[in-house]
């Protein structure tokens, strides 16, 4: 349902799930991602926070809870989900390169570009490469430290 575009009843399904199985994490975070999609992002916050306490060792949570955070224009607290995210998974281009769009739209330009280098570096062919090269364009030269 939730791939269909089904999301009311995806939604409805995923909250009955998440009630009957409390400790079950994959329900809140499914449930969080259809929350999100719906619009719903200061909601479906503590759901991925309520997810996170029961597995705090899972990037793809904190990499969600960075996107909650960016469309709520909290971007400090972006970046910090982000940089949880990369922690624990180092090696996945979507994260570092979320990672880098909150470093950009918080002007640190210098850690932006080692996430773009990161990613490149990851996959060269990476399919949001001309977003990368748009936002270096925008950036400018950044001087060495």
């Amino acid at each position: 349902l939730y791939q269909s575009g089904k999301l009311e009843m995806a939604e409805r399904l995923a909250e009955g799930y998440a009630r009957a199985n409390p400790a079950d994490p994959e329900g809140l975070f499914l449930l969080g991602r259809i929350i999100f999609h719906r619009g719903r992002h200061a909601e479906s916050e503590q759901v991925f926070k309520k997810y996170l306490s029961l597995s705090p060792g899972d990037p793809e949570g904190y990499y969600y809870l960075g996107n909650v955070y960016y469309f709520l224009n909290r971007l400090v607290e972006s970046e910090h989900a982000y940089a949880s995210a990369a922690k624990l998974n180092p090696s996945s281009p979507k994260i570092i390169y979320n990672l880098g769009v909150a470093y950009f739209s918080l002007g640190n330009y210098r850690a932006m570009n080692d996430c773009f280098d990161t990613v490149i570096s990851i996959n060269p062919n990476v399919s949001f490469k001309t977003k990368i090269d748009e936002m270096r364009r925008v950036a400018g030269p950044v001087k060495s430290p």
